[in-house]
């Protein structure tokens, strides 16, 4: 390498590997809440009472 040295850019990297992978986990967190929700409104609406209405 000409201008950087090869443990600053391999910091610089390792730093934006870090920036990634919490911001994967982040999303993944929000997809799993997401999903939870998601899933308990649908058990809601399955397991409600019957609800007999006449027209």
């Amino acid at each position: 390498m000409t201008s950087l040295s090869r443990p600053r850019v391999e910091f610089i990297s390792t730093i934006l590997q870090t920036v990634l992978n919490l911001g994967l986990l982040c999303l993944g967190l929000i997809l799993v809440v997401f999903l939870g929700k998601e899933t308990v409104h649908l058990a809601d609406v399955l397991f409600a009472p019957e609800q007999n209405q006449q027209i």
